[in-house]
């Protein structure tokens, strides 16, 4: 009987020792065999200025501790999914150190970001004001940024249909005042626009007329008093051509506007007053 009690506590002692030796194993298994390896994503890799990117920590090991360098000065400290948002165009290397109970691990991917620099946009109109229809010359100077410029489109303000050259020309047929846009795209895909306000000021259709009144035509010298009835939408100057070329001493021209004025009196010798600047 006594021999029989102690073989049964013989295996009970045995049968606890193999539990607490596969307890350990399994321990050590799940401490110590499962240190962190490093590693992570980006949501994306390549942009134009500014530039945000979401990472994600891809590491195996189930790491407790993150720290970040995401390459732009800024440092991420126990986060699993940093974001950053790069402004400045180059590329960037981005660092991940991970931490568990068992050990670390580190992994830095060398320019793995890479930022595009946007177009700078500018141009240049010529000429920017004249008679209808005014044809103006526009010119691009914009920058490229990165890469090279690929596509522009213009708007030209009237109504018109748009350009897409890169230096066109567009007629005006009406006066006013028109604003001017330019977008560009370059070869990485970045685009960027300017828009600039009456930079086109072309004037409407000039109506050149001048009535005249006399007192006696037929005793010269006679004296003819000419008013000007021109219309037109912008302002104007004058230029003033009596005609009577029999006399030069006694031909008056005023500089008073871009539009000349042809008298019928061509061939009497009169004498004239302008009753615009008296």
């Amino acid at each position: 009987m006594m021999i029989a009690k102690t073989t049964e506590l013989g295996k009970k002692l045995l049968s606890g020792k193999l539990l607490m030796l596969l307890s350990a194993v399994l321990f050590c298994t799940t401490i110590f065999a499962q240190q962190p390896k490093a590693d992570f994503n980006a949501s994306v890799l390549s942009g134009c200025s500014p530039l945000k990117v979401d990472f994600t920590d891809a590491s195996t090991g189930s790491p407790t501790e993150w720290l970040w360098d995401l390459g732009n000065g800024t440092i991420v400290l126990n986060n699993q999914t940093p974001s950053a948002v790069y402004t400045m165009p180059g590329t960037y290397t981005i660092k991940l150190a991970v931490k568990n109970l068992s050990g670390e691990d580190s992994i830095t991917k060398t320019n793995y970001i890479t930022v595009y620099a946007k177009p700078t946009v500018d141009f240049s109109a010529s000429p920017t004001t004249g008679c209808i229809p005014l044809f103006v010359n526009f010119t691009d100077l914009s920058n490229p940024g990165s890469g090279t410029i690929q596509n522009w489109v213009w708007d030209f303000g009237d109504g018109g249909s748009p350009s897409i050259d890169q230096n066109p020309t567009h007629t005006y047929i009406s006066g006013g005042s028109y604003n001017v846009s330019l977008f560009v795209v370059n070869s990485f895909g970045c685009q960027q626009s300017i828009i600039k306000t009456a930079i086109v000021t072309p004037a409407d259709s000039v109506h050149a007329d001048f009535t005249y009144s006399y007192t006696n035509i037929c005793n010269p010298p006679t004296l003819v008093d000419f008013t000007n009835t021109t219309t037109s939408a912008s302002p104007l100057t004058y230029s003033w051509d009596f005609g009577n070329e029999i006399n030069p001493l006694q031909k008056i021209q005023l500089k008073l506007t871009i539009v000349q004025v042809r008298t019928m009196f061509a061939l009497l010798p009169i004498m004239v007053k302008d009753v615009l600047t008296q």
